[in-house]
């Protein structure tokens, strides 16, 4: 069946030849359902979707099917897919393989996505590319986001200088974290070389993100990024915590400093009110007609900032939203320096809530804590829902050190530089322009690593017996210079190689260091002419 509607879907393609454009701005993004209201696909995340299972290919044994809010790419004046027609991105998640999403832009502005209810780690991706436009698969990726869309990491890469062409036709290409025996069958029976058979050679990395996206990236081995078509896409994975502060979500919106309030970024945590557009932001943005609803009452779900520094507050102003006065009651607003410990600077109890028949305005509560915090949170103990329409503090610059374990404090970067101990590659990565390695990796190169919790370190010793290595190339090697591929995070767990501490980074919850610190084990030499730094082990 999958095969004769292959040959129907090339057919068609001949009928839905189109070109694309070229430009480069400043881009954000919206639900599908905004950008596209008149043009929507009535299948969107309907009943035919998935579609794969339906088309002959096996079903996900690992994960379930993904479902939230489609969100697009937009452009400075709007534009959301090709000729703002009505291959938008509800295409790409119809369960219809004729139907498609047709990029604005051959750019990383435009894109199609998920918004979920929380964040997930992938198991597995399924990309079905757009009929006589194959080749628009190469150079795409599926990257994850935890701050809305403000920073992106790459799970899955269609690397061009492995995938060279197409292999299927208007076809599911089903992306394993793991070498998957079912699937490496199912795409040889459909005409899939046995050598290029096995998909998972596509996973970059993994990790937990409540943002999706679809986007094309380009790399090398092409003139210019292909212009990111896609027929279908189905994402698979289980709720997971995010490494680090798994609570916390990091927007980078700026709170409004509207009635005195103190300036900050927006932070939150939990999921959104049905998937709405009611977000964290909402109760920070200086409006009364605008609203944060939390995905569910008590104090799983909050929004809150992180201020721009320590702030002493005086007063908390909590403006209800309107029609729901009486969710102020349990609300209490909360404040830290670690995103772990939290202590209530105020608390609204039903005699604070506004008459139902009052109109709308500040409940203000004067703060007699005197300590000074960098983070604020609004949250609701479950009394009631925990709706707000505007949260204000008032306050003066204190001293406080900002120090917890699991804040984003830079990303991971793909590099074109090979590490190799022994002449066996080992993956490395750029982390603040420097080579690094993590150090789990070291136990196949001739060394032994230990974890002790109690002391909150890692020990690396050298293991002499060992006496052959295996390359393992870096799975993002292969991607553009420079792009993101895990977060970097504060930790408090040290690394020592044989008892002498050396700089150290959790890297999505595992520990990197910069390959520069083996130096001390053996010769270390730099090759610019082959971008490779290679470490010759000491007997």
């Amino acid at each position: 069946m999958r095969y004769l509607r292959n040959t129907l879907s090339l057919l068609l393609a001949m009928l839905m030849l189109a070109g694309m454009a070229t430009s480069v701005f400043a881009g954000a993004w919206k639900p599908v359902s905004e950008a596209a209201p008149g043009a929507l696909s009535r299948g969107m995340l309907g009943s035919t979707y998935p579609h794969s299972p339906k088309y002959d290919w096996p079903a996900c044994k690992n994960g379930s099917i993904l479902k939230g809010t489609v969100v697009t790419g937009v452009g400075p004046d709007g534009q959301h897919c090709w000729a703002d027609g009505t291959d938008n991105a509800s295409c790409a998640f119809d369960g219809d393989i004729v139907t498609f999403f047709d990029p604005f832009e051959a750019t990383d502005q435009s894109w199609v996505g998920l918004r979920l209810d929380r964040p997930y780690e992938l198991t597995e991706v399924r990309i079905c590319s757009r009929a006589g436009w194959d080749d628009r698969t190469i150079g795409a990726a599926v990257q994850g986001s935890n701050d809305d869309g403000l920073t992106w990491h790459t799970v899955v890469y269609f690397d061009p200088a492995i995938f060279t062409k197409p292999l299927l036709n208007n076809d599911y290409y089903i992306i394993p974290s793991a070498k998957n025996a079912a699937y490496i069958k199912a795409n040889t029976d459909a005409g899939v070389p046995a050598a290029s058979a096995d998909f998972s050679r596509f996973w970059v990395s993994g990790g937990a993100y409540a943002m999706y996206r679809y986007v094309t990236l380009g790399g090398a081995g092409l003139d210019e990024p292909n212009h990111g078509d896609v027929a279908e896409i189905e994402l698979y994975g289980n709720p997971a915590k995010v490494a680090g502060n798994p609570a916390i979500v990091f927007t980078g919106t700026p709170a409004s400093t509207y009635a005195g309030s103190i300036p900050g970024k927006v932070i939150g945590c939990g999921a959104i009110w049905n998937n709405s557009s009611d977000g964290y932001a909402n109760a920070w943005d200086g409006r009364g007609d605008t609203f944060y609803d939390p995905g569910e009452p008590g104090p799983d779900y909050w929004t809150g900032i992180l201020a721009d520094s320590a702030y002493t507050i005086r007063e908390v102003r909590v403006l209800p939203r309107i029609g729901f006065f009486d969710r102020t009651a349990g609300a209490h607003l909360q404040a830290s320096n670690d995103g772990k410990t939290w202590v209530t600077l105020a608390s609204f109890t039903a005699e604070d809530c506004l008459n139902e028949n009052a109109a709308q305005g500040w409940i203000r509560k004067t703060v007699k804590d005197t300590g000074s915090y960098w983070m604020f949170r609004y949250i609701n103990d479950g009394t009631s829902h925990g709706d707000v329409a505007d949260v204000a503090l008032v306050g003066t610059k204190g001293n406080a050190s900002l120090t917890y374990p699991g804040q984003v404090v830079g990303t991971v970067l793909s590099t074109d530089i090979r590490a190799y101990i022994n002449g066996a590659e080992i993956p490395a990565y750029n982390i603040a322009g420097k080579l690094a390695i993590l150090v789990s990796d070291l136990n196949n190169y001739g060394f032994k690593t230990a974890f002790d919790n109690t002391l909150r370190k890692t020990g690396v010793t050298r293991n002499k017996s060992a006496a052959s290595f295996t390359s393992v190339p870096s799975k993002a090697s292969g991607l553009p210079i420079g792009t993101p591929v895990m977060s970097v995070y504060s930790t408090d767990i040290s690394v020592e190689l044989d008892g002498v501490e050396v700089p150290a980074f959790n890297v999505d919850n595992r520990m990197a260091i910069y390959f520069t610190e083996l130096k001390p084990y053996g010769t270390l030499v730099y090759d610019n002419g082959s971008r490779s730094s290679s470490l010759t082990l000491s007997k």
